[in-house]
């Protein structure tokens, strides 16, 4: 019974991935408002500040905490614009989302990733 759950979830992972690379394949960047660059910076700065405010009033230390710092700068999930794309709300604005985040969280998770290392 296990291994045809595995096939499926691993089914899913490249199902969504080829339809959120279909949904950006040709992205028309364009009509940023002010709330996506909000989005955006809040998903790739503004999280990993409150994670680490978060983890240093818990008083947590170690590789755990490390592992939650990091893992709170990562880019939007691919999910939301699969989401977005399934119930038909605002597609092209969330594949975006993911695309842009994706592209500028190379130089943000490289600043956690040595805060954690600092830090913790």
């Amino acid at each position: 019974m296990w291994s045809p759950l595995e096939n499926a979830a691993n089914a899913f992972l490249a199902f969504a991935l080829l339809t959120l690379g279909a949904q950006v394949a040709y992205p028309a960047l364009k009509n940023f408002t002010f709330i996506f660059y909000l989005s955006v910076l809040g998903r790739l700065v503004f999280s990993p500040i409150l994670a680490l405010s978060i983890l240093l009033i818990l008083g947590m230390d170690g590789t755990i905490a490390q592992a939650l710092f990091i893992a709170s700068s990562f880019p939007m999930s691919r999910n939301s614009a699969l989401f977005a794309l399934i119930y038909d709300n605002y597609p092209d604005y969330a594949g975006q989302g993911v695309l842009v985040s994706t592209l500028f969280s190379s130089i943000t998770v490289t600043i956690v990733v040595y805060l954690a290392e600092v830090i913790f």
